[in-house]
């Protein structure tokens, strides 16, 4: 038994392939910024780790822009600031910072995992579609090459 494929199948398809080519190299994107952005958020809880453990000044280098650095001493580490949002900031103890941290990590980790979970539907989805169009192709070429049929 065939099925019929009119073009209109075919059409559909192909948009339906480009639009989620495109939603998938969003999605790739969304992904990575992502992941920067957990890795960020881990170097800062280490950071907090090594504040909290540290029982005198730190000294350490700070990023001032531009690929320039800055030798600072922290002395007081009873506190840390964390920007709430909006250019707000929250002064909060060292414990109580680490904890936001570390709920906003958990709630990007879960975030990601919810996008990827997204991201495979998408690319199971287009590449079935690419196998349906693979197939079409391959069916108007046998078409094409099949010696023609003369009625007598």
């Amino acid at each position: 038994m065939s099925v019929k494929v009119t073009a209109e199948d075919v059409q559909r398809a192909i948009l339906e392939l480009n639009a989620l080519e495109q939603l998938i190299q969003e999605f790739q994107a969304r992904l990575m910024a992502m992941d920067a952005s957990i890795i960020e958020h881990e170097k800062s809880l280490a950071f907090i780790d090594e504040l909290i453990k540290s029982n005198e000044a730190l000294t350490v280098l700070m990023p001032i822009g531009a690929g320039g650095l800055i030798e600072v001493t922290i002395a007081s580490r009873d506190k840390v600031r964390i920007n709430i949002g909006q250019g707000i900031y929250l002064d909060a103890p060292l414990e109580r910072g680490k904890e936001i941290v570390n709920k906003r990590r958990e709630l990007l980790e879960r975030g990601r995992m919810e996008l990827q979970k997204n991201l495979q539907a998408y690319l199971q989805r287009a590449e079935l579609l690419r196998r349906f169009l693979s197939r079409v192709e391959q069916s108007i070429q046998r078409q094409q090459s099949a010696p023609k049929r003369t009625s007598q």
